[in-house]
């Protein structure tokens, strides 16, 4: 610096060096890359560049049109009633393909429970109101809902804590049930995945506060 400027000191503000501290004197520290050196006598005072803080609502409006944005997610969808409350598919459609409703709430009212019965029509079980079960998706098919007689029946898998009252064989009440019961919006509700997301994510928590 001293060779290129004979002795005399940079200018801040289009040379190569900033000075730390205003004054003669002041020691020199390395600028931007980019400027041009200029020399100034010895005792200019120059003020350092005031630099400006991008605006923060700047930052939340370009973050705002990124692709990946939380605002932006999709919620999951599940199946709607038709207008005689029977729900006719569990495939449902996505931005990344089709994908199957996976678990139902039972809110048939009556206090002697939902009967579930096997293919022959036979009650197999009643289901206690507020269960979870899941849909029978057994062998890959993402379809869980098949017509007989001319309405929609849902196949579920329930586990024995399901169930208020078991009517199958004493050495298989241990085992989770594989029945049907109406695929209607009186007897059964579709749980949103998204839900429980939450509550998984609290449950974790939970878990890995017992392992320290």
């Amino acid at each position: 610096v001293s060779t290129a400027c004979g002795g005399k000191r940079p200018i801040p503000a289009t040379g190569c060096w900033w000075p730390a501290a205003e004054g003669a004197g002041a020691q020199l520290e390395p600028a931007p890359q980019g400027g041009r050196a200029a020399c100034e006598s010895p005792g200019t005072v120059v003020k350092r560049p005031v630099l400006r803080p991008v605006g923060l609502l700047s930052i939340a409006l370009a973050l705002a049109g990124l692709p990946w944005a939380p605002g932006r997610a999709q919620r999951a969808d599940v199946p709607r009633p038709n207008r005689d409350g029977d729900v006719l598919s569990t495939i449902l459609a996505g931005q990344r393909g089709a994908y199957p409703q996976r678990q139902w709430l039972v809110v048939e009212r009556d206090p002697a429970g939902l009967n579930c019965r096997d293919p022959q029509g036979r009650v197999m079980a009643v289901l206690a109101y507020g269960s979870v079960v899941d849909s029978d998706l057994i062998g890959g098919s993402a379809e869980a809902i098949v017509s007989l007689a001319g309405r929609p029946w849902l196949g579920l898998l329930a586990e024995p804590f399901d169930l208020q009252k078991d009517l199958r064989p004493r050495e298989l009440r241990h085992r989770p049930l594989a029945c049907r019961v109406r695929a209607n919006a009186s007897v059964v509700a579709p749980i949103n995945p998204d839900t429980l997301q939450p509550v998984r994510r609290e449950a974790g928590m939970q878990n890995l506060g017992g392992l320290r």
